[in-house]
C-alpha cells in the first residue's frame, strides 16, 4: 500500500509514530489516505538520514508567490533519534530552501500541549502569532 506514494518511507514513520502516539496527527474533516496523498503530491519533503536510516523529515508547501510565505505541515523524528538536534538540522535545510526560492516568511500550526515543539520552534526564531482552541500558529522571517 505504501508503495503508492513517492515518500512512502516517510508516511511509514509517520504510521510508526501513531502507534506509539495516536495522537501526534490529529486531522479534521479530511482522512488519513487523503491527507497522506495530498501531503505525498502537493508537499515538499526535507529528509535526514542517519546510518542509512531515514530518522526525520520536514514536509511544506512553498507555492504561494504571492505572499512569499511557505508553511510547514508535518515535522517528525524517529523516536530512535530523538535528542540528536536532527529537527535544528533539518530546519537549517529548510530555510536554504525557502531562502533560495525567494520567500520571506515561514509559518506552522502546533498544539500548544506540545512543549518540546514549541520550544524548538522558539529556538528557531519562531515567534506565536495566533492562537486558537488547542493549537497555535508560529510564523518567521527567513
Amino acid at each position: 500500500m505504501l508503495e503508492q506514494y513517492n515518500n512512502y518511507d516517510c508516511i511509514d514513520l509517520v504510521l510508526a509514530e501513531l502507534k506509539i502516539n495516536p495522537t501526534f496527527l490529529v486531522l479534521s474533516g479530511i482522512t488519513q489516505k487523503e491527507y497522506f496523498l495530498k501531503i505525498d503530491q502537493n508537499s515538499v519533503f526535507i529528509k535526514y538520514h542517519h546510518a542509512d536510516k531515514l530518522a526525520g523529515f520536514i514536509s511544506f508547501y512553498c507555492n504561494n508567490y504571492e505572499t512569499k510565505e511557505a508553511f510547514i505541515t508535518l515535522v517528525l523524528v524517529d523516536i530512535e533519534f530523538r535528542g540528536l538536534k536532527i529537527g535544528k538540522k533539518m530546519f537549517g535545510d529548510l530555510f536554504e530552501f525557502i531562502k533560495n526560492k525567494n520567500f520571506e516568511k515561514c509559518s506552522l500550526e502546533v498544539r500548544q500541549n506540545n512543549v518540546s515543539a514549541l520550544k524548538l520552534y522558539e529556538s528557531l526564531g519562531f515567534e506565536q502569532s495566533l492562537k486558537m482552541d488547542d493549537s497555535v500558529i508560529m510564523t518567521m522571517k527567513v
